[in-house]
């Protein structure tokens, strides 16, 4: 398989293009542009006129959103599969958010006005686009609840429990980021998250300088929704 097909096929496994008949996907492809990036670089500026849709292919985006003391505040973390502005496509307006590369990032750009002229003539692009952002939506919600209804302890648990592959054992993850980001998305400072990487030890978690391991996902799933975290 050619380094194109295999681009392609690593495309049409993502959420947003896997549902989409050959012949859509074939039309959306066309102005698609795939950008390798580095670690820090900007997709867009809070204020910028919206321009494209992002999917994240590989890596780490961070959504952040400036205060008027022109602090930072970290909204969202998208990865593998995850897609954003997605509906300025069909309502452009200026982003309301920045977004910047946490990692090095393989990264799909779609211009809106592309996609949008795509998605008249292949209606079931408009559907997925639709869908997309209602998943966008919930994950937002389901964050906005961790964070009013959860104390720092569940939200760092919940947070490494994201990272976990869905198996019965144990795991090793790769911590994909540095843990002064991880404090930011979580709205911890970083003694607490320190802290309760500590507290952690007892539900089998160990912290290491770029690795996470965790001796069950049974059992950290159970000290998270039985509120069991020492």
């Amino acid at each position: 398989m050619s380094a194109l097909a295999q681009e392609l096929q690593a495309l049409r496994e993502l959420p947003l293009f896997s549902t989409l008949g050959q012949d859509c996907f074939e039309r959306l492809m066309a102005g698609t542009r795939i950008e390798n990036l580095k670690a820090g670089e900007v997709l867009f500026r809070q204020g910028d006129p919206a321009a494209a849709i992002f999917v994240v292919v590989e890596g780490w985006v961070k959504l952040v959103r400036l205060t008027e003391p022109g602090e930072e505040v970290v909204i969202r973390l998208f990865t593998r599969g995850h897609n954003f502005a997605e509906t300025l496509a069909f309502h452009p307006r200026p982003h309301s958010a920045s977004a910047e590369t946490a990692t090095s990032c393989v990264i799909a750009r779609i211009p809106s006005s592309f996609a949008a002229r795509v998605a008249h003539e292949c209606p079931e692009l408009a559907f997925a686009i639709v869908q997309s952002s209602d998943a966008n939506l919930f994950a937002l919600m389901d964050e906005i609840e961790s964070l009013k209804a959860q104390n720092a302890d569940e939200r760092v648990a919940r947070f490494i429990l994201s990272l976990c592959p869905d198996v019965d054992g144990g795991c090793c993850v790769h911590l994909p980021f540095g843990k002064r980001l991880i404090a930011d998305y979580l709205g911890v400072k970083q003694e607490t998250l320190s802290r309760c990487f500590a507290k952690l030890r007892a539900v089998g978690v160990e912290i290491g300088r770029s690795d996470i391991r965790v001796a069950s996902i049974p059992r950290l799933e159970a000290a998270l929704y039985e509120a069991a975290i020492p």
